[in-house]
């Protein structure tokens, strides 16, 4: 089966029994309680990122416990401060992803990875079709795990009606509470990564399975002649030749140069914060 739109999926649920249970849940829960995110956020993660061009679905447990964090998008917050879990998936999306493309030369690894992360907004992600979806939509404020049990009913559906589905997803299942529902992946048809912290391979693994599974590779071979490289390359100069010697700012710029193929295969899905590290 092949979907076009999420109402194909979510209309049905909201207007069956189990459906209607969370609802009242959630409502008789606000009327006594803080809850987050706001009602209009709830389902903000299928708003954002349409089923049609989603490749990648990322899993985590529950919204953040203070409002002004929980935005309806698993991660992301548009604060300043950066709530740990974020940073540890930044961590380790730069750590198997970006830090060791080229292991030759002499880096600055802190300057870089600010640069590729300066703002905690995933906005981007989900316009690229990377579904940032929670085990649980709502929380009680200050109460880790207290609608996990809620919404549990909603994610055994919403993974069957995805499981199903003809198109190919890399499932990225993050903490112990969305790790539960990796068990349900038929991983002959998709891929299902689970970890909890900073030195898993799932982001490069996904990547890999993407590109084999042939997912993405008429988009590749469609844009890899259209790279604007010397964009790239000036742009890094602008960022960085203040802060680099001669020598390194050289280095990467060759590097750049001589790796614009190998390095848009890694940037396709730019799981980075700063729109510019685009390579398309």
């Amino acid at each position: 089966m092949t979907y076009k739109s999420w109402d194909e999926i979510l209309v049905p649920f909201y207007e069956s029994a189990d459906g209607k249970k969370i609802k009242e849940k959630i409502k008789e829960a606000r009327s006594k309680s803080n809850i987050f995110p706001d009602g209009p956020k709830t389902f903000r993660a299928f708003q954002e990122t349409p089923i049609v061009g989603m490749r990648m679905i990322i899993v985590g447990d529950e919204p953040y416990k203070k409002a002004s964090f929980s935005e309806g998008l698993a991660f992301h917050t548009t604060q300043v401060y950066r709530p740990k879990p974020l940073e540890v998936l930044f961590k380790n999306i730069w750590g198997t992803m970006y830090q060791f493309q080229n292991p030759d030369i002499t880096r600055d690894l802190a300057a870089e990875f600010n640069w590729m992360y300066p703002t905690n907004n995933l906005l981007p992600w989900a316009k690229q079709g990377v579904l940032l979806l929670n085990s649980a939509l709502t929380i009680e404020e200050e109460k880790p795990g207290s609608h996990i049990d809620i919404w549990a009913p909603f994610m055994q559906y919403l993974i069957e009606k995805l499981n199903v589905s003809e198109e190919k997803y890399a499932f990225i299942f993050w903490g112990d509470n969305a790790i539960k529902w990796s068990k349900m992946i038929n991983e002959a048809r998709h891929f299902s990564g689970k970890t909890w912290g900073v030195e898993s391979r799932v982001f490069p693994q996904a990547h890999d399975w993407m590109f084999h599974a042939r997912t993405l590779n008429k988009f590749i071979y469609d844009y890899r002649d259209h790279i604007d490289v010397e964009g790239i390359i000036n742009e890094f100069k602008t960022k960085f030749q203040d802060s680099m010697s001669p020598k390194l700012l050289k280095d990467n710029i060759s590097f750049i140069k001589d790796n614009s193929y190998s390095v848009i295969n890694y940037h396709f899905l730019n799981l980075t914060t700063n729109e510019k590290t685009s390579w398309i």
